[in-house]
């Protein structure tokens, strides 16, 4: 049972280092533009939202131009989209 817990709290204490590191990161104007010339080069259809991209993907999802959402919050039920999938960070 102390092997339990102890890796129990281990996993505890790993998603909350996890939880610090991703406050942390920051996308630059630059890395955006890195990424959006990437997937030009690639082929690759995407869409820029201007704010907050809830919206845009709830549309896009109800109008079968995607089969899903990923998100970290659950702002894209207020918007009713049909298919989401909620924090997949592994």
């Amino acid at each position: 049972q102390a092997r339990v817990d102890a890796a129990r709290a281990a996993d505890r204490e790993s998603a909350k280092a996890r939880g610090e590191f991703n406050k942390t990161v920051k996308i630059t104007a630059a890395m955006t533009q890195q990424l959006i010339e990437r997937l030009r080069q690639d082929g690759v259809d995407f869409v820029v939202a201007p704010f907050e991209a809830d919206s845009q993907l709830a549309f896009l999802v109800q109008h079968g131009h995607a089969a899903a959402a990923l998100t970290e919050d659950s702002d894209l039920l207020a918007y009713r989209c049909p298919s989401v999938l909620f924090k997949l960070s592994e």
